[in-house]
């Protein structure tokens, strides 16, 4: 069994993982944190499903740009912590890669797209959710449940059952990857090449052998 990443390893990690894919992190504390929360109080009691304040600013991170504002709640595990970072740093290579559309096709703001206007959205968060899905892979040996698919989407960001129906599909498509070993390039490959440089002790014994017989690029930083 891999070893458990400590907070503080994963902490520094993070600011590297951040580093390398452009990213500025920072905290979701003041007078701008609490009117957004105010915000989201008032959506829910319009009826969006959406978190409440209190959940948005403690437990959710928020990545606008190349800016990832972390939540308040401290974070109950290393690999929690470092998965979450991967997942914000995937938004950021996101928007980077096409930074004046980006913001309008997740917020569904793109002439163009169907009605709905929640499929870019469902896409790009499936794919953030699948280095997640990746990374923990690689602690544990063991793909998380898809029940999360459903749940976060459903609940978090207000999509249809069309859209977390889309989301799920695409997440089963990198998951039959990841059975071989395969991660594509990104926030999770860079930190899986993280640990096994810094804690390789933290990477599951069965996972590091698919890794290393199918996708050794994995293993080495770029």
């Amino acid at each position: 069994m891999a070893a458990e990443l400590q907070i503080t390893t994963a902490e520094r990690l993070c600011s590297e993982l951040a580093s390398r894919h452009g990213a500025l992190v920072t905290y979701k504390n003041g007078l701008v944190w609490e009117s957004v929360a105010r915000g989201f109080d008032l959506l829910r009691v319009l009826g969006l499903r959406v978190p409440s304040g209190a959940e948005f600013v403690g437990d959710y991170w928020t990545t606008v740009g190349i800016v990832i504002a972390r939540g308040t709640r401290e974070p109950d595990s290393g690999m929690g912590l470092l998965s979450v970072m991967a997942h914000e740093c995937r938004h950021v290579v996101q928007f980077l890669a096409d930074p004046a559309r980006f913001p309008l096709r997740y917020l569904g703001a793109v002439t163009g797209e169907r009605a709905a206007a929640k499929e870019p959205r469902a896409t790009y968060e499936s794919e953030a959710i699948s280095d997640q899905y990746a990374l923990e892979w690689a602690m544990t040996g063991v793909i998380p449940a898809r029940d999360h698919v459903a749940a976060s989407l459903v609940y978090g960001y207000d999509l249809s059952h069309e859209d977390v129906e889309l989301a799920r599909g695409l997440c089963e498509q990198r998951i039959a990857a990841l059975q071989f070993g395969l991660v594509p390039p990104g926030p999770a490959r860079t930190a899986i090449a993280l640990l096994a440089r810094e804690v390789p002790e933290c990477l599951d014994h069965g996972s590091l052998a698919l890794l290393r017989a199918n996708c050794p690029e994995a293993l080495v930083l770029a």
